[in-house]
């Protein structure tokens, strides 16, 4: 099957924080997308509950992941999306971020800042996001693993074990 090409999961972190996210102080939402060689399909939206702490997405992406890729296991999924509502730093504004990434470790990423409505979007191919939020690591981890297990792809460098 040939690589996606890019603008399809641009188009999708930017419809997340444009179409979906339709007002603020929403709930968060965590999103598996299946590409068939032609269309970027998401068949498992998942809302997620305010109890939930961010600190504990990683284990809430990582559980959906796995029953979906046991539910489709000659369809696995290839890309996951989480949409989160953020106020950075006190000069950057509260945003809705939407961080999609498929199973070849590229990651795009749509914000939408709630003073202005203004868009932004980024690219950022394999290997070259700074890890360090737990619920982005875990994104990227769940996009990895299933990679790996499901569509054969090779354990990254520098990911291997002995």
């Amino acid at each position: 099957m040939p690589l996606p090409p890019r603008d399809v999961f641009a188009a999708a972190a930017r419809r997340a924080v444009e179409e979906l996210h339709t007002e603020w102080d929403a709930l968060h939402s965590f999103q598996i997308l299946w590409w068939d060689g032609k269309n970027l399909e998401c068949r498992t939206y998942v809302a997620i509950d305010p109890a939930i702490g961010p600190g504990n997405y990683q284990a809430l992406m990582i559980r959906i992941a796995r029953e979906q890729v046991e539910k489709y296991p000659g369809d696995p999924p290839y890309a996951y999306l989480l949409q989160v509502e953020s106020v950075g730093k006190p000069e950057m504004p509260e945003a809705a971020i939407a961080w999609c990434v498929d199973i070849h470790g590229r990651a795009w990423c749509a914000s939408k800042f709630r003073d202005t409505g203004h868009i932004e979007e980024k690219y950022a191919p394999p290997g070259t996001v700074p890890h360090g939020a737990r619920m982005i690591d875990g994104l990227f981890a769940v996009a990895q693993a299933t990679g790996v297990t499901a569509h054969g792809l090779p354990m990254p460098l520098g990911e291997r074990s002995n």
